[in-house]
C-alpha cells in the first residue's frame, strides 16, 4: 500500500483506493470502521447514507442547498428585500441572513397577499431560496413558490426539527414530494 500526502488517499499495490481522508487526521475504510492516528470514524458510506422523508408537495421540481431553518412564520412583504435575499425585519430570527439558494425552512408564511409578489420579485432578482420547506403552508406562500417555479414541499411526516438544522444539504422534490438528506 502506498500512501499520497496530498490527496490523503492510500491505494492498494493495484492502484485501487481503500482509504480516503475524511479530514486531517480521520480516514475512512469503505464500507467499515476503522482507527488511524487513534481516531475512530464510521465509514463514509455509513454515515453518510442519505434520508428521504415524505411530504406533501406545493409547487413542483426539485433542487438542493444548504438548510437555513428558523422557528419564526415569514411575511416575505417586509421582512425580505426583494433585491438581495436578505431579511431586514430586526425583530425576526434570521435577520441579516440572505435566503438566496438556500433551502428555506419555516413553519408557514403571514401577512400580506403582496408576498407571494415579492417571492417572484426574489426569483426576478436572482435572490430566491432553491426550495422552501414548511410545516404547513398557506396560500401567500404556495402561490408565491408556484408562479416563482421554486420547489415546496410542506407536512413532512417528522418534525423538521429532529431531522435538519442549518447548514445541512438537502434536496427537495416537490414534484414526488419528498426531502433528501444528502
Amino acid at each position: 500500500m502506498k500512501a499520497d500526502e496530498k490527496s490523503g488517499r492510500i491505494r492498494t499495490q493495484t492502484g485501487k483506493v481503500i482509504i480516503t481522508g475524511l479530514s486531517r487526521n480521520v480516514y475512512s475504510l469503505y464500507g467499515q470502521d476503522c482507527f488511524i492516528h487513534g481516531i475512530h470514524t464510521k465509514s463514509r458510506r455509513q454515515s453518510k447514507m442519505s434520508e428521504r422523508i415524505k411530504g406533501r408537495s406545493i409547487s413542483r421540481g426539485a433542487a438542493s442547498g444548504r438548510v437555513l431553518m428558523t422557528k419564526d412564520a415569514i411575511s416575505f412583504l417586509g421582512t425580505v428585500d426583494p433585491k438581495t435575499g436578505v431579511v431586514v425585519d430586526k425583530n425576526h430570527e434570521l435577520y441579516g441572513q440572505s435566503v438566496k439558494d438556500t433551502v428555506l425552512v419555516f413553519p408557514r408564511g403571514k401577512g400580506s397577499t403582496v408576498g407571494s409578489y415579492v417571492i417572484y420579485q426574489l426569483k426576478k432578482n436572482n435572490a430566491a431560496p432553491a426550495a422552501i420547506i414548511n410545516e404547513d403552508c398557506e396560500t401567500i406562500v404556495a402561490v408565491g413558490a408556484i408562479i416563482s417555479s421554486i420547489p415546496l414541499v410542506d407536512r413532512p411526516e417528522k418534525d423538521v426539527r429532529s431531522f435538519l438544522k442549518n447548514g445541512d444539504l438537502v434536496t427537495v422534490s416537490g414534484t414526488d414530494g419528498f426531502i433528501e438528506i444528502a
